[in-house]
């Protein structure tokens, strides 16, 4: 699988955010938007972003970033053809665990698939 890296300033990012179906939790916020006519031939956008607010150490924030990033790849059968934005909410920096972060993206993604 692979995934398009793009910087969170990226008229991507703005377009997902803006026109994307969005479904948030006190942890995580998710915006799909479907891929731009000159977009879809390339590879879909997938970011995820985690702010020094809310995360002090770079640390916490990569190991956030990689645990987003993984359990995108195993569930993105319901993001197939759209831009994705995963933000981090204070309610993130509570979660321990790779099992505890799962279980909360996998409720947002559930919904998600409710709404197509």
């Amino acid at each position: 699988m692979s995934f398009k890296k793009k910087p969170p300033s990226s008229p991507a990012v703005t377009r997902a955010i803006k026109r994307g179906i969005k479904h948030g939790n006190n942890c995580f916020a998710v915006f799909a938007a479907p891929c731009s006519e000159t977009n879809s031939t390339k590879a879909r956008l997938f970011t995820a972003t985690i702010s020094k607010k809310f995360f002090k150490k770079s640390v916490d924030r990569n190991l956030l970033k990689r645990r987003i990033r993984g359990i995108f790849a195993k569930n993105s059968a319901a993001f197939k053809g759209k831009d994705v934005v995963i933000m981090a909410r204070s309610g993130a920096s509570g979660l321990k665990t790779f099992k505890e972060t799962e279980e909360n993206l996998l409720s947002l993604f559930k919904l998600y698939g409710k709404t197509q």
